[in-house]
């Protein structure tokens, strides 16, 4: 695998180029964790998209490699929360082929059902499910 793979900077590339999502979000869409200077801003409607475990590695004997990321859709209320990420899951479903930076996302699926919670820290709603991304290199060179 190429170190400059990021699947999860592309999904979120991919995210904000999407109006349905940035509508609800603005610019507010994030990677690995809630940043502490948007802490103080919540609870309102943002993404965060982080590593999820349970890499499944190379695609029989291809570069194609899959990751688990788990998005969370966060809002004001439990129902905008649902509502965002009924939003974010219809748009990631929509995806066919989408290449950002040196990462080509070739699909992504939703693994379980959402869940509904309320960070136990924060008191923040939030909706949570994992998906599974397939993707690979793109060769920038030819």
């Amino acid at each position: 695998m190429s170190r400059d793979q990021d699947p999860i900077g592309a999904i979120i590339a991919y995210l904000k180029t999407k109006s349905a999502v940035t509508d609800l979000t603005s610019t507010r869409i994030f990677g690995q964790e809630l940043p502490r200077s948007e802490v103080s801003n919540m609870p309102r409607r943002c993404l965060v998209v982080s590593s999820a475990g349970g890499v499944l590695g190379h695609i029989e004997a291809t570069t194609m490699r899959q990751v688990r990321v788990d998005i969370r859709c966060y809002g004001e209320s439990p129902k905008q929360a649902m509502d965002l990420h009924i939003t974010t899951d219809t748009t990631l479903s929509d995806l066919n082929g989408e290449a950002s930076g040196n990462t080509y996302i070739y699909s992504v699926f939703q693994e379980t059902a959402p869940l509904s919670l309320r960070d136990p820290d924060l008191d923040f709603a939030y909706v949570q499910s994992p998906y599974l991304l397939q993707y690979n290199t793109v060769n920038l060179s030819s």
